[in-house]
This record gives structure tokens, sequence and C-alpha cells, in this order.
């Protein structure tokens, strides 16, 4: 059965304009269009319809995708607007690909091409990238003027054909994640970017850059030229601690005193007594705090956060986020065993609340504590189980916390990423 689609009184969609919207623009595309009348809707009005309709959180992707399918549809005017939309950003994946998605994409690369400005690069074995429809395709999405590019790799060194892309001046955001040995041209010096985000990614800098392979910068644009170490200063950070590397302290010092953002994620239970020797007051500055916990069964902080707080001058803070984070889980059955273990636990003699009294931080005005647990086997359940399930961490998040104020809690399900994917260095694709 097939639907129609009324844009306007002199516009019907019958039956036989059902053409894929990446067709050649034609005049047999099944619209009936009334010589004596135009369309009256401006081209930016269509613009605004469209990307209200590709933005609605409340429905479905698949429901999106068939509206903008519809539209496409419709006229050549609708269809420039769609593919605005629909191309702005796009994922190239490179892993479960097949000859005849290569295939599809290289016939529609030129008309996706002026479309483009964000893209996600996602592989895995080293002949992927030696493969002439994908190098081929690759030089023809070379010619976007992209403003955001995400290079997700198999923890090998960034291939040559890549390179092209990540140098890109008109970059305004670079992601590099479980990719290895990254030149430093492509990351030092690079005035024009707002965010470098580096995950288990390793930049070949000098020891006396603060670098970390799990941090995220995001600039001050406000100010002009690079530090010495060849950063802009950063407006915000994030940084990934691991416990076991005192080195971490040179990279905080290196960032943090100018910072009014700051979000340090916690990746082991122990370590850290090398944060007890930061400078006094370092923080300062900072107006909005975040604080990851990877607490794999655990559910006290590794260290008395309060007084560290307030040793390192953490006390201009208004905004702070706590979120304690547990392992991937396979199925939603193993977030229930879970947070069955959790709640047989005894409570840890600190409470949760004390991270956010007005004794520790005078000038706050929000806080959020949140218990976060992350799915692998996501698109196996439908939303109401989700739902549920995020219930039930939300329920247990609270009876953790004893204390007054503006605190938001809340419990948090996403859906996880196997790592070890990437780690099949010889895997044929």
């Amino acid at each position: 059965m097939c639907s129609s689609v009324v844009v306007q009184s002199d516009f019907v969609l019958g039956p036989d304009a059902l053409a894929p919207d990446l067709q050649n623009d034609s005049k047999e595309n099944g619209i009936v269009d009334n010589p004596f009348i135009r369309p009256r809707f401006p081209p930016e009005v269509l613009d605004e319809i469209v990307e209200e309709l590709a933005a609605d959180p409340s429905r479905a992707r698949k429901d999106i995708k068939r509206d903008l399918d519809s539209c496409a549809r419709t006229g050549r005017r609708l269809r420039a607007s769609t593919r605005r939309v629909r191309f702005r950003d796009l994922t190239l994946d490179l892993i479960d690909f097949t000859p005849e998605s290569m295939l599809e994409w290289g016939n529609h690369a030129e008309v996706i091409v002026p479309h483009l400005r964000g893209l996600t690069i996602d592989w895995i074995g080293a002949d992927t990238m030696e493969r002439r429809d994908v190098t081929s395709l690759l030089k023809i999405l070379q010619k976007a003027v992209l403003r955001e590019l995400k290079l997700k790799g198999p923890f090998m060194r960034l291939p040559d054909i890549l390179y092209g892309f990540a140098g890109k001046d008109s970059l305004r955001c670079i992601t590099f994640q479980h990719v290895q040995d990254i030149p430093r041209n492509l990351v030092l010096h690079r005035e024009e970017l707002r965010k470098l985000h580096l995950k288990q990614a390793h930049v070949d800098v000098p020891a006396s850059t603060p670098v970390s392979e799990d941090m995220c910068i995001e600039f001050d644009t406000t100010v002009n030229g690079c530090e010495p170490h060849g950063f802009r200063r950063p407006r915000a950070l994030y940084l990934g601690l691991r416990g076991d590397k005192p080195s971490e302290n040179l990279i905080v010092e290196g960032f943090c005193r100018q910072l009014t953002g700051l979000t340090l994620s916690f990746s082991s239970e122990s370590g850290y007594e090398y944060l007890s020797k930061l400078p006094s007051n370092i923080f300062q500055n900072l107006t909005k705090l975040s604080l990851e916990f990877h607490r794999g069964g655990e559910l006290a902080t590794p260290f008395d956060v309060p007084s560290w707080m307030q040793m390192t001058g953490a006390f201009n803070v208004v905004e702070l986020s706590v979120t304690f984070i547990y392992d991937f889980a396979d199925t939603l059955e193993d977030i229930e065993d879970m947070l069955d273990i959790l709640a047989s636990q005894t409570l840890p003699s600190f409470n949760v609340a004390d991270m956010f009294a007005k004794s520790n931080l005078p000038k706050l005005r929000r806080g959020k504590f949140s218990l976060k647990f992350s799915l692998l086997a996501w698109d196996n359940y439908d939303s109401r189980e989700l739902a549920a399930v995020q219930d039930e961490i939300g329920q247990f998040a609270r009876s953790l916390f004893h204390g007054d104020g503006d605190v938001t809690i809340e419990g948090l399900l996403e859906e996880g990423e196997d790592t070890l994917l990437y780690m099949c260095f010889d895997q044929d694709i």
C-alpha cells in the first residue's frame, strides 16, 4: 500500500513516484506540477521544516527515515532539503561492509560530498585501507568541507590515506579512537580546532608536551595562538586517569590552572595517591566539575573526594556531577544481577551527599549523581524493557543518596561498544 504526501495543493505524490532519494533529478518523478501555481514556501522554510522533522526526539529513527524518504520524493526542492539533513553527518562503516554497499557509496559519493560536514570512518584490519574501492571512495569524500571527523581504528598506526582528512583546515572537531602513532602535526599547532578528542589513542609528541591517550580538550577560541607546548589554551578538559601513572600530575598541572570546566575519569579502583601532591588551589578557577568513577563491583570511591576537592581549591564550583560507571553487561539480566550484588553490600562509610554539601562547595547551585551501565546487546531489547531497567538503576541510585539540596539523581543505561573487535589486527575483511 502506497501512502501519499501532500506538500501543497498543487503537488500530488502518485504511486509511481517511489524513486530513491539519490536518483538524478528528472522530470519523471511522479509529481504533477500545476504550471499556473508555483510553491510559495521560501527555501529556508522548507529547510527548517525538514530540520525539525529529523530532530524530533520523540519519534523512532525508522519513522523519521520513512518520512524523510517521503520528503525526498515530493519534488526537487524538498529533495535538496532532505539531502542536506541526511548527508550532513555520516558513518562510513568499513567493518561490516559488503561489495554491494561499497558500490552504493561509490555511486552516490559525488551527491553526498556537497552536504557532508561530519564523517566517522570506522575500520579494522590493515588491508581494508588498501582496497581499490575503499581508496577510490575516500578520495572522493576527501573533497567535502568537513567540520567534524572521527577516525576509529584497530589500535594500529593511522593509514596514510586518512592524513588528508585529519589535516583539513576546515575541521573544528577531531576524534582519534584506538589509533596509534598519530603524527604530531595532525594534533599540535592546530589553531582552527575547537575540540580534540583522544580515546585510547597515542600521539607522537615530545615528552615535554602534556598529552594523555585518553583526553578531550575544548579550546578557548577567544585566545589567539598556541602555547609553547603546542595547544591553544583549553577552556574545558576531559582527562582519563589510571591510578598507576604519577606522570598524569604533569598533565593536570599543564592544563588545569586556568580551566573553568573539568571532567576527570578514574578508570581503576585504587591508586591515585599522587593526586594528593597536586598544588593547592590548582582548581580555584573551576566552575564546572565532573567526576567519573569506574567502580567494577564496588560502591565506594577510591579516595576521599570532599577532602581532595578542598585541598585542590575547588570551592568555586557551581555545577558538580558525580557518576559511578559499572562494567559492560552482555544482557539486561547481567545488569539486574549486578544491582543485586551492589544492594547486598554494606553501604560505604561516606555519604554520597557529602560531595555536594554546602560546607564543601558553598557556591554550588546544581548537582547531579548518576549510576551508569552499558549494555552490549542493546538491539535485542525493545524500548519498554530498556526503560524498565533504567528505572531500576535510578531507584537504586536514590537509595544511596541521603541528603538535601538541589541534586538530580538518575540511572543511566546506554548502548555499549565491544572494543575487542578492534584488536583483531589480522582479520581479513
